[in-house]
């Protein structure tokens, strides 16, 4: 009889065994499905970075839109050994002189043009050459290893195309592009470390003296341990870029009038390539909103109500956006450090200026970067913006390909009384697309038919529609 109640507790105690096993195999696979994205899952979004931290460009990729993988096949996919062929390790910016537009005679990006509010600064040369070539040769395929501060050493450049066009799941293709990207740091950061240990030998391996020339040749190892500690990587923008070109010539010709009359160049109007890659869908994950990632607290008076969002309206954020620009100049009185301070605050870059007492904005970040207050998006940032006034302004060199788009043309209402979106689809001959593109701003509760747009929203409508006649317009809204 006690056997036989020994033998009872042994299985229950088995089944309670294997329960417990059973619930701790299936919590290690969910935490293990997690890490796949950088962002780990979002209810069934996962955020697939392809950004420049300068910009906030990104991929969002739907889970549900690909077949289910079994766990033995996606074990097998994530944990099998890389087999990347790298062929593309070459350095971005060699020793010698790049012209800016790839061509060999170059442009001179108005640098040596007295006055010019945009030239390119003493000291700023090799930084607006990086990012050129990041805009304009580099797509987000290819991972640049690079030096954070001195911008002119690029280690190598790793091609994704054998995992990013492979036809695995959109996990196993981000887990497996962070492995690469891990394993070549690593690499880099084995070999640098090397070179460290071995520099005061009379003679170095053959990849030690390949750093060593393009360290420059250094003469104290703490000089290896700054390049260790500032091994920085940055995935190519050229896709990017190449859509913000078609996406801004609908809109760029207004916004260079709206800030020609308010008494700013219009230069100016090429920051939202560098914010948001001119996305109208744009949105950060700290809220900033639309083609000039505006924050909800510096662009409150543009959100009137939880149905209507200015900040992704292009023509009131860029009014917006004008009067923010007048007034960093105003405080700081330098376009350099206005621009710079669009991404890091005019009050803050102010007392940076007043602390190194200098407008001077290389000898700043020269002074102040990898401090807190001043890091890598801000002390790039206007470097960022030179390499993408040389792009657009020499676009038939850079992207041939790409043909223009002529201007949106349109007018502007506003309405008296509420409307229904079905209402307003009858003034674009039921193109919600066109109507979508005039009309960014609106609350998808809106677009859904859920609410009717407010009283009081601007609206733009094309500007002839045999469906608008006098008599509809007056009724419901006023031109402005």
């Amino acid at each position: 009889m006690a056997l036989i109640k020994a033998q009872k507790i042994n299985w229950i105690s088995l089944l309670k065994f294997k329960r417990l096993w059973s619930l701790l195999l299936t919590i290690t696979t969910a935490l293990l499905l997690s890490k796949l994205s950088s962002d780990s899952i979002r209810n069934t979004w996962v955020l697939v970075n392809y950004s420049n931290p300068v910009t906030s460009n990104s991929t969002i990729v739907n889970l549900f839109q690909e077949p289910l993988m079994s766990y033995n096949s996606l074990y097998q996919a994530l944990f099998s050994p890389l087999n990347v062929t790298n062929d593309k390790n070459e350095p971005l910016i060699s020793n010698t002189s790049i012209s800016l537009n790839g061509s060999e005679n170059g442009i001179s990006m108005d640098r040596n043009n007295e006055g010019s509010p945009f030239s390119v600064p003493v000291g700023f040369q090799s930084r607006v050459q990086f990012w050129t070539q990041v805009y304009s040769k580099y797509t987000s395929e290819d991972a640049i290893f690079h030096d954070s501060q001195n911008l002119s050493i690029v280690y190598k450049v790793v091609d994704l195309r054998p995992i990013t066009q492979s036809d695995l799941h959109p996990f196993v293709k981000e887990h497996k592009i962070k492995r690469l990207i891990d394993k070549e740091r690593k690499l880099l950061i084995s070999q640098l470390q090397s070179l460290k240990k071995h520099l005061n030998r009379m003679t170095l391996s053959e990849s030690d003296q390949a750093l060593y020339q393009l360290l420059s040749q250094p003469t104290k190892k703490s000089q290896v341990a700054e390049a260790l500690a500032n091994l920085r990587m940055q995935l190519g923008q050229k896709d990017f870029v190449e859509k913000a070109l078609i996406n801004s010539d609908s809109y760029l010709q207004k916004m260079e009038e709206i800030f020609v009359a308010k008494g700013l160049p219009k230069e100016l109007t090429r920051i939202p390539f560098v914010e948001s890659s001119f996305n109208l869908a744009a949105r950060s994950r700290v809220g900033a909103s639309g083609i000039w990632q505006i924050m909800p607290a510096t662009g409150r008076k543009l959100i009137p109500n939880d149905l209507v969002d200015y900040r992704n309206d292009p023509i009131k954020a860029t009014e917006f956006a004008a009067g923010l620009l007048k007034f960093n100049y105003k405080v700081v009185n330098s376009w350099p450090l206005a621009v710079t301070a669009y991404n890091h605050g005019p009050t803050s870059i102010k007392k940076i200026s007043q602390k190194y007492k200098t407008k001077d904005l290389a000898e700043i970040i020269r002074k102040a970067y990898g401090s807190h207050a001043f890091a890598f998006a801000s002390s790039n940032f206007y470097a960022c913006f030179l390499a993408i006034l040389e792009i657009e302004k020499n676009r038939s060199v850079y992207f041939p390909e790409t043909s223009k788009r002529t201007a949106l043309t349109f007018s502007t209402i506003q309405l008296k009384k509420s409307i229904s979106y079905q209402k307003l689809l009858t003034w674009f001959e039921h193109n919600s697309d066109k109507a979508d593109q005039l009309n960014p701003h609106l609350a998808s509760s809106i677009k859904k038919g859920k609410v009717k747009i407010p009283a009081g929203t601007v609206l733009y409508i094309p500007d002839v529609n045999s469906n608008i006649t006098s008599q509809d317009i007056p009724l419901i809204a006023k031109r402005i």
